[in-house]
């Protein structure tokens, strides 16, 4: 059951998203941040991130053009542009003027506790920003995959929507960031591995389905993608129908709540 979406896995990325700030130069202007400018990658929540997750970062000057990584491994350059964290340069998964992708490193996670501050720097073209203050917790997100969020029949590989819906004692898989450090470890910025030793999360992962808890089958770094985890699990017999609220919970910490469509 772990393999099962590799069809789908390939294809899912983490979506650039346009949001509205004041036009510059991004040859010449200094990279800003915007308020909130540091968010989970896929719920989009500010505040504590998690070692080893996507992490979006929005502002104005970031780079100079628009580009993305061609896969795994990341890289951490970008059409000139670089993050750095406590100095560090790390992976990057796109860039624009207006949003950066990057994957936050999982050794911090062994040098630091949850609450440990340390402060990102968007560099292009000679220039800096200010520092911008990123702290280490625990940020579990689903990423979203048109046209809903991104939870896949096993049978099929096509996504859980109202035209598609789920059906009792069926595998289903998600897709999130943020849960955390695996066994084995892998570099940040490398690919889950495709075959056995998978990348399994250490922490307990389950998932809320309605007002029932599930066990998973598999949950750990998905095949081929950095810092996505796949999540597989099995909707129960007598499941609730309808639009049924999904939490997904590991280490003590749970995720923004999505909705999947069960009949």
């Amino acid at each position: 059951m772990i393999r099962f979406a590799l069809a789908v896995v390939a294809g899912l990325g983490v979506a650039a998203y346009p949001v509205s700030l004041r036009a510059g130069d991004s040859h010449s202007a200094l990279p800003r941040f915007a308020a909130e400018g540091l968010v989970n990658a896929a719920s989009y929540a500010p505040g504590p991130q998690s070692a080893g997750a996507l992490v979006s970062l929005f502002g104005e000057n970031l780079a100079v053009r628009a580009e993305a990584a061609a896969g795994p491994p990341l890289p951490t350059e970008l059409a000139g542009t670089q993050v750095l964290l406590s100095g560090v340069r790390v992976p990057l998964h796109y860039v624009s003027s207006g949003q950066i992708n990057f994957q936050i490193p999982y050794f911090l996670a062994l040098l630091l506790r949850p609450g440990s501050q340390f402060p990102v720097v968007v560099r292009h073209s000679g220039l800096e920003s200010e520092p911008r203050m990123l702290t280490l917790g625990v940020s579990i997100g689903i990423f979203r995959f048109a046209p809903g969020p991104a939870v896949f029949h096993a049978a099929n590989f096509q996504p859980v929507t109202p035209a598609s819906p789920a059906r009792g004692e069926e595998w289903l898989a998600l897709y999130a960031t943020g849960l955390g450090l695996t066994s084995p470890m892998t570099e940040t910025g490398a690919g889950g591995a495709a075959q056995e030793p998978f990348n399994r999360t250490i922490a307990d992962t389950q998932i809320r389905l309605g007002n029932r808890m599930l066990p998973v089958a598999y949950s750990g770094l998905a095949p081929h993608l950095a810092g996505v985890y796949q999540v597989n699990f099995q909707v129960p017999p007598d499941s609730p129908l309808g639009r049924v609220p999904l939490v997904l919970l590991t280490g003590g910490m749970a995720s923004p709540a999505i909705e999947i469509e069960v009949r």
